[in-house]
């Protein structure tokens, strides 16, 4: 019996060798097994780039204003007749002088005629007295009073000729006809508006700003407009007029502004989009606006350094036409990712594949960026 478990506690204590035995081999196998290699290297990304650059963007600042004709007036004779002519038409352009309607004036120029009549005798007469004044033949009595004759037959023909003039109703300067309130044949009333006329070209344009921005302003500054009506169109213009008074109810300076409109196609009364130009050669460090990324923290760029990008938060400021400017975060000659950032991270490789040229932008339309 005894032999029996000795025999038993023998092949317990056999197992337990073994089983000691192979969790120390396997163990040591384990320290002394060779390391496997793990590869963390990311692929190298395809980017284009584009370089961070002084750009001239011209300082500007906008308003709604409307346009003014800078000359227009009620047409009217300046003595009473009837209408014998019409000789413009509604709505037609006239130059400076053109005859527009005419009075009867029959009478007066017969009258015209006898007083012209009278003067051709009183200058004979002068002229005979003047001969024989030379000769002793009459006082120099006589030869003062015929003069005087004369002018006075010179005068009266001039003042009928002035008469006949007002009864042709002419144009005082270039423009456009508006409805004639009149026809031909009907009596009107010395100072009566027969027509307006109103001036197409140059125009004016009035608008109002912030009175903070009065330090800014200077007669003679470029201006723009652009019409509803002609989207695509823009219109030169040059500042002319700066209020010296704020108005009260709005707390704004009135601006007007001379504008070109040689093809007439701007009319008066029109509201316009105005872009006044306070400073022509602003240079602001601009890169393509599509560069920027957004996170919690804020607006970001991936900064090429050599063959990688890091993550670099910028401060932007105005955005023109496709283009940012970076206030902070960035300096001029620095090379930005412009497209496949979406793929990257700090620290990633990448391939350049194509650059992209910063073009100044020829439209000096603004938009501010407001931060919180």
């Amino acid at each position: 019996m005894m032999m029996r478990a000795f025999r038993s506690n023998k092949v317990v204590i056999a197992i337990l060798l073994l089983l000691v035995a192979g969790a120390a081999g396997t163990l040591f196998a384990a320290n002394h097994a060779p390391a496997q290699k793990i590869d963390t290297q990311r692929a190298v990304v395809d980017v284009i780039t584009s370089t961070a650059q002084m750009v001239n963007v011209p300082e500007v600042l906008t308003a709604v204003g409307h346009m003014r004709a800078i000359q227009s007036v009620d047409l009217s004779f300046d003595v009473s007749g009837h209408i014998t002519k019409i000789i413009a038409q509604s709505g037609h352009r006239v130059n400076k002088g053109d005859p527009i309607a005419q009075l009867d004036d029959q009478s007066d120029a017969a009258q015209l005629t006898s007083l012209q009549a009278d003067y051709n005798l009183a200058k004979s007469t002068y002229d005979r007295t003047l001969k024989l004044k030379q000769y002793g033949g009459v006082s120099a009595q006589q030869l003062d009073q015929n003069n005087a004759a004369m002018v006075a037959a010179q005068a009266a023909v001039q003042q009928q000729q002035v008469l006949i003039s007002e009864k042709t109703l002419v144009a005082p300067f270039s423009g456009v006809l508006g409805d004639f309130q009149y026809s031909e044949g009907a009596y009107v009333a010395a100072g009566t508006s027969i027509v307006q006329l109103v001036q197409e070209a140059p125009l004016m344009v009035e608008y109002s700003v912030s009175t903070d921005q009065r330090s800014r302003l200077e007669v003679g500054q470029d201006v723009s407009v652009v019409s509803g009506a002609y989207p695509d169109k823009t219109f030169h213009g040059i500042l002319n007029y700066i209020s010296p008074d704020v108005d009260r109810a709005t707390g704004t300076l009135l601006l007007q502004a001379k504008v070109d409109n040689d093809d007439y196609l701007l009319l008066p009364g029109m509201f316009v989009n105005v872009t006044q130009t306070l400073n022509q050669n602003r240079q602001l460090l601009m890169i393509p606006d599509i560069a920027l990324m957004t996170d919690i923290q804020g607006q970001y760029v991936y900064q090429v350094t050599g063959n990688n990008v890091e993550k670099v938060y910028v401060k932007v400021g105005l955005i023109v036409r496709d283009l940012a400017e970076i206030k902070s975060g960035l300096s001029a000659g620095d090379t930005v990712v412009v497209a496949g950032q979406q793929k990257l991270m700090a620290g990633d490789g990448v391939n350049v594949i194509d650059t992209q040229v910063i073009v100044t932008p020829k439209v000096t339309t603004v938009v501010p960026v407001v931060h919180s």
